[in-house]
């Protein structure tokens, strides 16, 4: 007989791939703004961490977003692009910390995998931008480049995606106590596409550091 999966695991396996999915492609905008920070991200952390977060945390949680609501006036006294920019920004800093405290805990296989898959789908971004033109990626993401520039990927400008790409080598290191050769080989892989392809020396040089 079929095992068939509860509405209420399902819907937290949602939670769980929606939250990774826009921590690790925080950009996309699926062409609804032009915004630099896209509020997807807020909005499946918070529902990340008020499904798995246990009550201790789930409190602490709550605290710290209560006292952003101070810091939401304030930062909108000026109702300025540089202040809501820096809000949100905080606050996708802040919730990010805690839904992979708690995923490292709770989840960390499927996190593990996750990262792996979107490693490939950050180099394939790349890739593709760097055969047929940075625009066939603009219907996902706001590209700001230029043929002298490198490429974007799945990030608005070509050093988001060297950040990104060193980011993800990290985690690599961090979950695979002992890496593959696999793991070596792609990590390898993001250092060459973030000289050649995003064409990014200062990310490049945090690499060698």
């Amino acid at each position: 007989m079929a095992r068939t999966l509860n509405p209420s695991n399902y819907l937290k396996l949602c939670i769980i791939y929606l939250s990774f999915f826009f921590i690790f492609f925080p950009w996309i905008s699926f062409s609804l703004n032009e915004l630099d920070t896209q509020p997807w991200i807020v909005i499946t952390n918070i529902l990340y961490i008020l499904t798995f977060s246990n009550r201790l945390i789930k409190n602490f949680v709550l605290f710290g977003y209560m006292l952003l609501v101070p810091i939401f006036f304030i930062a909108f006294i000026d109702f300025g692009h540089n202040s809501i920019r820096g809000f949100m920004t905080y606050v996708i800093f802040f919730s990010t910390l805690h839904v992979f405290y708690i995923a490292f805990k709770k989840h960390f296989d499927i996190l593990k995998k996750l990262i792996f898959i979107f490693n490939l789908l950050w180099l394939l971004s790349g890739l593709l931008q760097l055969i047929f033109g940075a625009e066939i990626l603009s219907f996902l993401v706001t590209v700001r480049t230029s043929m002298s520039r490198g490429v974007t990927g799945l990030a608005p400008e070509p050093t988001h995606y060297a950040f990104y790409l060193l980011f993800i080598s990290w985690l690599l290191l961090v979950i695979n106590q002992k890496p593959s050769k696999v793991t070596i080989s792609l990590i390898l892989v993001n250092i060459a596409f973030i000289l050649f392809v995003a064409k990014s020396s200062m990310v490049f040089f945090y690499c060698i550091l």
